[in-house]
């Protein structure tokens, strides 16, 4: 055989072996999607609008979210917490995302709620019509009977763990801040979620929210002018379960949450929260 062929045969051999490495790779992102979900906090508090966006954009080619089935729409369903809002509550929810990890028996729901009583002035004239606040509570259930195990809430960047009977948790939503709080469990909260409670109610009902001059925001309330047996009524249900059953497209399944937001709802505004807090092992 002669030397050219040898090298002919070489160079097949050579394009062959980097087109199936680079097949691999296109079908298992590996580390750099995880890479690029940690990049997004940083990016997120930079403000860099565009930036973020390339992030998400590039994490849906390497890994998109997939709709659920409709088996997996009705086990959303059935383990939905049961939200309630304070009874002077001035936002509404404006959307919602339901995130069902793809291996572990757990499942996100984030709420997306039209405002933040102390939000900052926005940066960008588009931020306000697509800019929601991300609250989020995480549900584990146990596999095999699909009854409810553990409920973790986000409070103000607290992680808020609440024991469940096989019954969805019963989880209050604050007036005008929006951090989740356990009440079925509430006497077992930490001393510092129920400290940073009253704290939330003296300061907005003596001083009210934190930029009382925005010009875009002057319908909202300068403060909260209920006492404290008012700031702790969680009389109003919020019917997500409901809306769960309007709008199954909402229910996605991933291993990364902030791009499943950004995938159903289209925005990136919202910041993104911690992700599966301790007790899975997907990522």
């Amino acid at each position: 055989m002669s030397v050219r062929l040898w090298v002919m045969l070489g160079v097949v051999s050579l394009l062959l072996v980097v087109g199936r490495f680079s097949l691999i790779r296109k079908h298992h992102p590996g580390p750099r999607i995880a890479q690029l979900n940690q990049e997004k906090y940083a990016v997120w508090d930079d403000r860099e609008w565009s930036k973020l966006k390339r992030i998400y954009d590039e994490m849906t080619a390497l890994e998109p979210a997939r709709p659920a089935t409709p088996d997996e729409v009705t086990s959303a369903e059935a383990l939905c917490p049961n939200f309630r809002w304070n009874r002077e509550e001035f936002f509404s929810l404006r959307r919602f995302v339901v995130v069902i990890h793809p291996t572990e028996p757990v499942i996100a729901y984030h709420l997306g709620i039209d405002g933040d009583i102390d939000a900052p002035p926005p940066q960008r004239a588009d931020f306000r019509a697509f800019a929601f606040d991300n609250e989020v509570a995480w549900v584990w259930y146990d596999p095999e009977t699909t009854r409810p195990t553990r409920a973790v809430l986000h409070y103000h960047g607290a992680l808020l763990t609440t024991e469940l009977d096989g019954k969805p948790p019963e989880v209050a939503i604050e007036w005008g801040k929006h951090g989740l709080l356990p009440q079925s469990d509430r006497f077992s909260m930490p001393l510092t979620a129920l400290i940073r409670k009253r704290w939330d109610w003296w300061r907005l009902r003596y001083y009210g929210r934190k930029y009382p001059r925005r010009k875009d925001n002057r319908e909202w309330p300068d403060r909260f002018s209920g006492d404290w047996a008012a700031f702790d009524d969680f009389s109003i249900p919020v019917n997500l379960k409901e809306a769960i059953v309007r709008q199954p497209e909402n229910v996605v399944v991933s291993r990364w949450e902030s791009l499943a937001i950004y995938q159903v709802t289209n925005s990136f505004f919202f910041r993104p929260r911690v992700e599966w807090p301790a007790g899975t092992t997907g990522n």
